[in-house]
């Protein structure tokens, strides 16, 4: 990855901004000494500042590029907005704040040196994340590197936004919300609180992980399993009764429309 030739100044330090924080300084691509944090929450500002040897916002040098990258709820954004300090056409604002658009931004700063959205997802805290990135070719050029920290990243149009954010972007807790499930269905048969865990669990990775490595469809993988009258086309066929893809498409339905409403007015 290449190395980043600005200042970092990252304004909050929730756990996206921690694992952007942890992926800049593991891949090397800005020394701790050019990074600067903003958390409204003392404590845990001094937590971050104390653990990765960075600096706060406060004692960021004039006259420098800086790369701003605005790791705030949707919510928080107005408010800060309003004590946010000028920016200068060197600054590229990097935000991945859901629902608040590119225009919004424009807004809020009239002449930065360029906008970007982001949408990353929980599992770069592990290495294993997807960000979906939109704005100027050479801007998110630019900005993919501190992504590419997290896992994968993809380029998209900013109409395309609001859909990662209920695909990708809540797209985990769908995942988790299917392991509940296996696991509650495994406490129903007798298996221990610590073994329905451990059976939902690896279930779910070694699909993901098969699906990943194969290169084939997830079609093709779950044709695969369902052995004609076996007990996966027993449960797919109930599934399949039941709308349960439907049921999930609304529920994407919805986050989109929620991410659309997120976005301050």
């Amino acid at each position: 990855m290449d190395k980043i030739n600005r200042l970092i100044h990252l304004v909050g330090a929730g756990n996206m901004g921690r694992a952007l924080l942890r992926g800049l300084l593991a891949h090397k691509l800005v020394p701790p000494q050019k990074i600067f944090v903003e958390e409204i929450d003392p404590a845990k500002l001094r937590d971050c500042l104390r653990a990765h040897g960075v600096r706060p916002a406060g004692k960021i040098p004039p006259g420098q590029p800086r790369l701003l990258l605005l790791c705030l709820k949707p919510q928080q954004f107005p408010a800060w907005a309003g004590r946010a300090p000028a920016l200068d056409r060197r600054t590229l604002v990097v935000s991945i704040m859901a629902g608040v658009t590119r225009r919004r931004l424009q807004a809020a700063w009239p002449a930065p040196g360029g906008l970007v959205r982001a949408m990353p997802n929980l599992p770069g805290l592990v290495g294993a994340g997807f960000t979906a990135l939109c704005g100027p070719a050479g801007r998110v050029k630019e900005a993919q590197p501190v992504f590419s920290t997290l896992g994968e990243t993809i380029v998209v149009r900013e109409a395309q936004m609001d859909a990662v954010t209920a695909l990708s972007g809540s797209g985990p807790a769908y995942v988790f919300y299917l392991g509940e499930a296996l696991a509650a269905a495994a406490r129903r048969y007798g298996f221990s609180r610590e073994a329905s865990e451990r059976l939902a669990r690896q279930t779910v990775f070694g699909a993901a992980r098969l699906w990943r490595e194969s290169g084939r469809s997830a079609a093709e993988l779950r044709q695969q399993v369902t052995s004609p009258g076996g007990t996966t086309e027993a449960a797919c066929r109930l599934l399949s009764q039941k709308a349960w893809a439907d049921i999930l498409g609304e529920a994407i339905a919805a986050a989109r429309q929620r991410a659309r409403e997120l976005s301050p007015k």
